[in-house]
């Protein structure tokens, strides 16, 4: 419409066969397996802090997205009512314009009740803790690590965050 290309281009471009993929170096990634509660994250728990102990249970149970658990902030929690809804303003889907509620049930809100009435009313519920040039929220990565940190004390098989919101709904 700007005539930034000749007029028969679009013409030419829908003959263009797809592409296949014979290249062996590109393959497709496995999906990510739900972790295991009792042989997995139990015994990584008393490995971790007490407020990534708390991350990890809480995203068990609500089925998060380590990005979620991590930049969850107080003012986006409703704690009414016999579920709380997590409404985060900033998520994956919202460059579409989607919006995104989590439920958090009451297994989850006894674990997380502490941590969200000890925040600011518009700060993070679970804070890493206060050092020395430190961001003002869990990043995924950081988060990711004192996992994978717990899994080698602990002696068990190495899990992600990730596979904690595929294993939501086995617990």
């Amino acid at each position: 419409s700007r005539e930034l290309l000749p007029m028969n281009t679009a013409a030419h471009l829908r003959t263009v066969e797809a592409l296949k993929l014979f290249d062996k170096r590109v393959h497709s990634c496995p999906d990510r397996k739900p972790v295991d509660w009792e042989s997995q994250v139990k015994p990584c728990l008393p490995w971790l802090s007490p407020v990534v102990r708390a991350m990890v249970q809480v995203q068990f149970l609500a089925g998060m997205r380590p990005g979620e658990i991590c930049t969850m902030r107080r003012c986006e929690v409703e704690a009414t009512g016999d579920v709380w809804l997590y409404t985060p303003t900033q998520h994956k889907g919202t460059w579409r314009g989607a919006g995104l509620v989590k439920a958090i049930g009451p297994r989850a809100q006894v674990i997380m009740a502490p941590w969200l009435m000890a925040s600011e009313p518009d700060g993070y519920v679970f804070p890493p803790a206060k050092r020395r040039n430190a961001a003002e929220y869990y990043e995924e990565n950081g988060y990711g690590q004192a996992v994978r940190r717990a899994c080698k004390m602990a002696g068990v098989e190495m899990f992600s965050p990730y596979q904690l919101r595929h294993a939501a709904g086995h617990a």
